[in-house]
This record gives structure tokens, C-alpha cells and sequence, in this order.
């Protein structure tokens, strides 16, 4: 079989399993960059995506970059940069270690009712976001640093801790993170109901 024609500008960093999310018109999620240079990216994805489609791709860092989608092949795509983005966007990772990277993972911003369920009873809230390995919500109801079980609609209960309180906002670690294809997949089953 024949090899494909080389048609990047830009040399290409190898970056194994690297987490960002994709926000596109036909839909978004989680996918992991299997490399990329300044100028652009392969990603892998459930997101359904096609040739010419305008995205975001954010990553752990926080960083937007909006690309264009230059080809599809078997759940990657091949992604272009509007404009040259410093490789540090994506590759910092600076201090912080385990810990540090779990609050990088690349969230989805969702709103969805929460039952939030500890030893003193059942609160409701809304989840402000969510990554593989945890979530952001919001509840009126004091709740307390500690083991929880949160239910959400389409999925079964989730074990988690409580990590972080701000005011009204809570930062839930799960007890088992889950895949990428996972939470992309509950994501557009929510955004279709």
C-alpha cells in the first residue's frame, strides 16, 4: 500500500495520549491528540467531525485553538491551526503532579440536575462541568468535604469525594475515572433528549 503524501509545513511532535476537549458544530467531547506540531494536530474522537468543519480544540492548559478539520479517517482527524500555536499551550504541565493534573483534564461545560447523596441526606444541584475524572456543581445546600454518591441522568451512581468548596460550588473527585468515549457518548445523549 502505498504511503500517503507528506503535507505538513510545520515538524510534527509525537504526543501520545494527551487529553483536550473538541467543540465543534456537529457536536462535542473528549479526544486525545496523538501529535501535533505548531500548526496543527491528529486527534482521536468519537465527535463526529468531517473535512472543512471549524472547531476548538481546548486543552488541558486551558488554551483555545481554533483549527479546521483537514481530513477523517477511522475516528482520527487531521487538524490545521488558524494560526502558528506555541507547542507549551498544549505540553505545559507544569508542578502540581497527580493532583494538578486531574484539575487539568479538559472539562465539558453541562448543565444537568444532580442528586448529591452523603451520610446526613440527599441535596439537588447542577453540574456546572465535568472531565473523565471528576465534576463541578452547583448546589444552594451547604454540602460537606467527604464521601458522596451523585446521580446523574443516563448514568448509574457515581461514587466521588467532595474536594473543594467555593461558596456555593463543589469539586467532586470520582472514585473511578471514567473513559473519554464514555463521558462523550453521555454527553450527546443528554444534548439529544
Amino acid at each position: 500500500m502505498a504511503r500517503p503524501v507528506e503535507n505538513r509545513a510545520a515538524t510534527r511532535t509525537i504526543t501520545l495520549h494527551r487529553a483536550s476537549a473538541i467543540e465543534a458544530a456537529r457536536g462535542r467531547g473528549l479526544g486525545i491528540i496523538r501529535n501535533l506540531s505548531t500548526q496543527g494536530a491528529m486527534v482521536e474522537t468519537i465527535v463526529p467531525l468531517a473535512v472543512d468543519d471549524a472547531l476548538d480544540l481546548v486543552v488541558a492548559t486551558g488554551v483555545r485553538i481554533p483549527a479546521r478539520v483537514r481530513w477523517v479517517r477511522d475516528g482520527r482527524a487531521g487538524l490545521e491551526f488558524e494560526r502558528k500555536t506555541p507547542l507549551s499551550h498544549v505540553l505545559d504541565r507544569s508542578g502540581g503532579g497527580e493532583a494538578e493534573l486531574r484539575r487539568r483534564m479538559p472539562r465539558l461545560t453541562i448543565a444537568q440536575p444532580v442528586a448529591i447523596t452523603d451520610a446526613s441526606g440527599t441535596w439537588q444541584g447542577t453540574t456546572i462541568d465535568i472531565s473523565t475524572h471528576g465534576l463541578r456543581l452547583a448546589c444552594d445546600d451547604p454540602l460537606a468535604l467527604g464521601r458522596v454518591r451523585l446521580d446523574l441522568p443516563g448514568l448509574p451512581p457515581i461514587g466521588a469525594r467532595v474536594l473543594r468548596r467555593q461558596r456555593t460550588h463543589y469539586g467532586c473527585l470520582f472514585d473511578r475515572p471514567f473513559g473519554m468515549a464514555d463521558v462523550t457518548a453521555w454527553l450527546h445523549e443528554v444534548e439529544r433528549r
